[in-house]
């Protein structure tokens, strides 16, 4: 009778013992990165015409002692940037902005690099950069400013408030500009594109439209003077450039030639204060330096000093003014 009960007893003490060995570590908290820093808003300029395009530029000083960093699986977000229209009596609305996400929420690298077990590190280098966002408001001052969000360790920091004055547009832009807000159709190569094309992609920088590219091509030779075309000639840059890349060997070199020429068309039309210059001219002289093509090389660049084209704006840019 004892060795039959001592039986169960016995195998019940080994399954707890085993138990006991393979019972997993209750999880370690891991603390929340500690953070402080100084957040900055600036806008490309104080004026603009109605339904303009207005770039920010959010600048991050850190003030922590160690610099911060999260590591971020798949479907985590570190944080998010607000960029807040500040309307009379205190209320907010969003105007801009971003989120910070791991790769595989967006399909693309919002920060960060690439680490073991698919984890992102991210951290606040990728918070001060430029943000576009839709010029929707009426004429007068509109008072904006910007707070960023980070998940851990749940905090909130708001940044200076700017203001810019936003008025009617006048000339050409204002002909542009009923172009823009009418819903007239337009024809093109007996063709019928709504003008909300232009609308929707040629003041901004994605395509989305079918038609986005016939209707860019109909707005600059009919307002090709107007502050918006600059903008729409960006656009088309930006799809130009994307040929290259997708050109066969055969093609290459008349895509090339495509792309330059409308950057080369930007320089010289716009106003010293286009926001994309810096860019713009890095880009051109870039590409003449890689031709090899000295003339055209140390011609550019002294056009960039003579306008006063600030060339903190653009990483490299400075280096290639030096050589």
């Amino acid at each position: 009778m004892r060795k039959y009960l001592w039986i169960p007893i016995g195998i019940a003490v080994l399954i707890l013992a085993a138990a006991l060995v393979h019972q997993k570590p209750a999880p370690v908290e891991v603390p929340a990165p500690q953070v402080a820093l100084e957040l900055h808003l600036k806008t490309s300029r104080q004026d603009y015409i109605r339904l303009e395009p207005v770039l920010a530029t959010i600048d991050v000083k850190e003030t922590s002692a160690m610099p911060y960093a999260v590591n971020l699986s798949k479907d985590q977000c570190a944080g998010k940037l607000d960029i807040l229209q500040v309307e009379e009596g205190g209320a907010v609305k969003r105007v801009g902005g971003d989120e910070f996400c791991h790769q595989d929420r967006t399909n693309k690298p919002q920060g960060g690099f690439f680490k073991r077990n698919w984890r992102w590190q991210w951290g606040l280098a990728r918070v001060g950069k430029r943000y576009w966002f839709q010029n929707s408001f009426p004429p007068g001052q509109v008072k904006l400013r910007a707070v960023l969000t980070l998940v851990k360790p749940g905090v909130q920091f708001v940044s200076n408030e700017v203001t810019i004055d936003v008025r009617e547009p006048e000339g050409v832009d204002l002909q542009a500009y009923k172009f823009l807000t009418s819903a007239e159709p337009i024809n093109l190569d007996n063709e019928t594109i709504t003008a909300a094309t232009i609308m929707d992609t040629g003041l901004f920088r994605s395509s989305g439209s079918q038609n986005a590219e016939k209707a860019h091509r109909y707005f600059v030779a009919h307002y090709p003077d107007s502050i918006y075309a600059e903008y729409v000639r960006y656009t088309m840059a930006q799809y130009l450039s994307q040929r290259i890349a997708a050109a066969t060997e055969e093609q290459r070199e008349t895509a090339v030639q495509n792309y330059v020429s409308m950057m080369t068309e930007i320089t010289q039309r716009p106003p010293g204060d286009f926001p994309f210059l810096p860019q713009i001219y890095y880009s051109l002289i870039r590409h003449y330096k890689l031709r090899d093509d000295t003339a055209k090389f140390h011609e550019l660049k002294e056009e960039v000093i003579r306008r006063g084209i600030d060339a903190d704006e653009v990483s490299g840019i400075k280096r290639l003014l030096q050589e």
